[in-house]
């Protein structure tokens, strides 16, 4: 696990929905592809509230160390991460990484 920025910009490619379906399925079971809104995004389900504050601290923190920033959600018994490239417009493969690098993460918790 990197903790390189990575860069991201209007010029970096998005991704086609049949990619981003092979990653989910491939790399990212827990992910799903919102298309109305563009993003890729995971909820995570849990009893209380500390929790998924605590996964809101992890996610920022790895948000920081990658320089690619998801939105966040949280409220009592969920946490909600999602990820794209505003300046690229959708999804792209910095926002797989990014999923791939919270889930490495989050299997360790």
């Amino acid at each position: 696990m990197s903790a390189t920025p990575v860069r991201c910009g209007a010029d970096t490619p998005r991704l086609t929905e049949e990619e981003i379906n092979t990653h989910l399925q491939d790399d990212l079971p827990e992910w799903r592809f919102d298309r109305s809104e563009n993003v890729l995004m995971r909820r995570v389900e849990m009893k209380g509230f500390a929790k998924p504050v605590y996964l809101t601290n992890l996610a920022t923190f790895l948000a920081d160390q990658s320089g690619h920033h998801p939105d966040l959600r949280l409220g009592w018994g969920y946490f909600e991460i999602r990820f794209t490239t505003h300046d690229a417009g959708g999804v792209t493969a910095v926002d797989i990484a990014c999923a791939q690098r919270f889930d490495a993460v989050l299997e360790w918790t």
